[in-house]
């Protein structure tokens, strides 16, 4: 590996570090409960059929026919957060940068009493993520309220 491949802003230090922390963590969450809560759901989907057909077999026909509805409502949200996502990390790597540089440099720092420029910085560099999680908020919220809708459409059918 070149020396110069850490001179490159998508691997410094900071970035590197950011990525790691958001890398453990999705593998985590893959890896725990969620495959368990994967198996769970598609056993209780299939038991959930089963019953349906047996009980009423017109009915659930009609159900089986709008359950692509509400997987093509779930698959778009979770596109729309998954892009979010991905924005968020990289501008806070660049945030997480500035910090760990005025860390390993603290001794520079605090010698030109840029304390306060390098707070300033490092707050402009999360204001982008910030306003970035109130318009994924926003989208979130209403993704899940259309989804709801169509849930409840479902049922009343």
């Amino acid at each position: 590996m070149e020396v110069s491949w850490f001179d490159e802003p998508e691997n410094s230090s900071g970035a590197i570090g950011a990525r790691l922390s958001a890398d453990a963590a999705s593998v985590r969450a893959l890896v725990g409960d969620a495959l368990g809560l994967v198996v769970q759901n598609l056993a209780t989907a299939l038991a959930g059929l089963i019953i349906a057909f047996v009980a009423s077999w017109q009915l659930a026909l009609i159900i089986l026919v709008l359950i692509p509805l509400i997987g093509l409502n779930g698959y778009v949200q979770m596109k729309f957060m998954k892009g979010f996502s991905a924005d968020a990390k990289m501008m806070y790597e660049e945030a997480s940068q500035v910090a760990n540089d005025a860390v390993g440099s603290i001794r520079t720092v605090a010698s030109f009493c840029a304390e306060d420029k390098v707070m300033e910085l490092y707050r402009k560099k999360c204001e982008g993520p910030m306003k970035t999680g109130i318009r994924q908020g926003i989208i979130s919220g209403s993704g899940f309220g259309v989804s709801f809708f169509l849930l409840f459409c479902v049922y009343a059918t």
